[in-house]
């Protein structure tokens, strides 16, 4: 049969059960526990049913709690039928009440109250018992204390560590824990697969002390078993440690281990590592800047089709960085990662159609790809939506929707979003008319160095347009456009000096 055991009980007990299913499985009992067994959108009745169907037992956890449901009564009623050997753990000492007492009266009890861990064993030695089947021994209580000591996993109850459950039963048990978000019993089988040297089982308990998942967080036993692993050659440890040497998390920073030990994950084909890596010679982290290299690394990355890293081999050809300048490869790569769902190479992508980078000139589909990131919240796809509704070039002109956007794209310091939006509230199209807004805007936009923006706050000034009339200023926002070359700016420099010469 599929299980051993199915365990009845309360809801409300839950916390009870998960220490009795966790004893009994590492003792090798298969259990069936309704609150993680029965997948969502699952028929409950109908699972119940083949759950009691297909195991060799039940045992009851009988509580207060128990007496009181309704439904544990049907489980009871199916498992008499089927004539399967129930076993009642009576974890307080209540009386049974309706169904209850008519079946379970006169059967198998064991009581486990005040304290249910005391009778873990009793119980697992009757099930072993009433369905023949053999069990191992739990580790003394002792040697958990000492554990606890030294390596900071709190062992809260005896689980089975012997030597007949092997590493792969142990780091699979602490697989399936953790991903039931059961992090305290994952920690416990990933420490002892550890113990026995399991490397995966190191790191992921590396990872757990990192996380403070099932352990108090703590980043030195963290770096400790992540190390452990990296030397036997583990990935993804080997990428965490280089994370940890990048970030000076748990070590020291230092970028030049950093850059070694992601190489090491890299040349085993860790996609992750193959991107950070491309990124320390691109940025020149640990090791010589070098565009060539981070080209090749990025590559082999996107090849395993890592998104970020498509995106960086597509703007490497699309810049002729590290590799000759290719539109074409720029395109494909860039729709690789876009239909990833990476927000930049969608506004990439966006370009690319817009302007005929490399694809045959199409604004629909720029408009498009500039959707789908401007949706993610990319400020330059947001502008460049925003611009293509207000103009009305390559879908229906929407002065409202257009402003949205760019108003979207402006709050997030779009110098050239700010400029647009500022534009708008001039000629009020998408918003009410407002010159105090449109300074506003173009004045954040001058700031950061835009000349539109710069001329048109130098305006304001001069004619006191939404902002106190201010010679001086406006001169100096004349002066800032000029500079960057704005003919208007420019023109508006000589006329203010032509003046001051005639006066």
């Amino acid at each position: 049969m599929k299980y051993d055991v199915f365990i009845s009980y309360s809801s409300q007990d839950q916390k009870v059960v998960e220490e009795f299913c966790s004893y009994f499985e590492a003792h090798n009992i298969r259990c069936f526990v309704a609150y993680r067994d029965i997948p969502r959108g699952v028929v409950w009745a109908r699972a119940i049913v083949e759950a009691i169907e297909q195991s060799q037992m039940m045992v009851v956890i009988f509580s207060e709690n128990f007496n009181n449901s309704e439904q544990v009564d049907r489980e009871i009623e199916l498992a008499s039928e089927d004539k399967k050997p129930i076993l009642t753990v009576r974890i307080s000492d209540d009386p049974l009440k309706g169904v209850k007492r008519y079946y379970l009266k006169n059967i198998n009890w064991i009581d486990a109250f005040p304290e249910p861990v005391a009778a873990f064993d009793s119980v697992v030695q009757n099930i072993s018992k009433l369905i023949d089947i053999n069990i191992q021994q739990p580790i003394s209580s002792a040697s958990v204390t000492i554990l606890n000591d030294i390596d900071g996993v709190k062992i809260s109850r005896p689980i089975n560590i012997s030597s007949l459950l092997t590493v792969t039963e142990l780091f699979d048990n602490g697989l399936y824990s953790f991903n039931t978000r059961d992090y305290n019993s994952a920690v416990q089988f990933y420490y002892i697969a550890a113990l026995k040297g399991d490397a995966d089982a190191q790191c992921n308990l590396g990872y757990s002390f990192m996380n403070g998942l099932g352990v108090a967080k703590d980043y030195s036993r963290a770096m400790k078993w992540y190390l452990k692993a990296a030397e036997q050659g583990q990935t993804m440890a080997q990428g965490n440690l280089g994370n940890a040497y990048e970030h000076g998390i748990g070590v020291e920073q230092n970028y030049t281990k950093a850059a070694e030990w992601y190489r090491k994950a890299a040349e085993q084909d860790n996609m992750m590592a193959q991107y950070k890596l491309g990124r320390c010679y691109q940025e020149g982290l640990g090791v010589a800047q070098d565009y060539s290299q981070a080209f090749i690394w990025y590559l082999k990355s996107a090849e395993q089709s890592f998104a970020i890293s498509q995106y960086h081999v597509a703007y490497y050809y699309e810049q002729g960085l590290g590799v000759e300048q290719n539109y074409e490869q720029a395109v494909k790569w860039y729709h690789k990662s876009a239909e990833q769902g990476d927000a930049y190479a969608q506004c990439n992508l966006g370009v690319c159609y817009y302007n005929g980078f490399g694809v045959d000139k199409d604004v629909s589909q720029a408009i498009y790809w500039y959707r789908q990131s401007a949706e993610q919240g990319v400020a330059i796809a947001q502008y460049h939506l925003g611009t293509c509704l207000h103009s009305g070039i390559g879908i229906e002109q929407d002065f409202v929707e257009g402003c949205m956007w760019l108003l979207k794209s402006a709050e997030q310091g779009c110098a050239s979003a700010q400029y647009a939006l500022g534009f708008c509230y001039v000629t009020g199209r998408g918003v009410e008319q407002d010159y105090t807004k449109a300074a506003e805007w173009h004045s954040k936009a001058a700031k950061q160095g835009h000349p539109e923006s710069q001329y048109y706050l130098g305006c304001y000034y001069w004619n006191g347009l939404g902002v106190e009339q201010d010679i001086s200023l406006a001169q100096y926002w004349y002066s800032a456009a000029a500079k960057q070359g704005h003919k208007g700016a420019v023109e508006a420099i000589k006329r203010i000096e032509a003046k001051a010469k005639g006066n």
